[in-house]
């Protein structure tokens, strides 16, 4: 079981888009984005987003792909790391949450109020 619900799914727009995937995704009130292929500028944050998990964590970690639940498990240990702790160079060397806290900025997707934010504010 997953710890958040799907409501939103991005997907890259191929020339034949599987057409019972985009049904079963609207049957369930999902918001389906697409992009075109070969046009990484119109998601360039997501993309280098996906870089990123790539080359610190996937490439790492390939082996436990095997088991999804040790997989996940670390997966989500890594993103708390990546939002609480890592450094980024876009944010003058500030963690995501670190930048927030410091510049009082509200964040739209709840997570101040999130007890999962709660704990990564303890460990700031």
């Amino acid at each position: 079981p997953s710890i958040l619900p799907l409501l939103q799914l991005s997907t890259t727009l191929l020339s034949v888009e599987p057409k019972h995937f985009d049904q079963s995704l609207r049957l369930a009130h999902h918001t389906h984005w697409h992009t075109y292929p070969k046009t990484p500028k119109m998601n360039a944050h997501c993309e280098r987003f996906n870089r990123t998990l790539q080359e610190e964590f996937v490439d790492y970690h390939e082996s436990e792909l095997l088991d999804p639940s040790v997989f996940n498990q670390k997966l989500i240990s890594y993103l708390l790391w990546y939002n609480a702790k890592r450094p980024h160079w876009s944010l003058k060397l500030k963690s995501p949450i670190q930048f927030l806290s410091i510049h009082n900025q509200e964040c739209n997707i709840w997570w101040p109020n999130t007890d999962c934010c709660i704990l990564l504010k303890l460990l700031l």
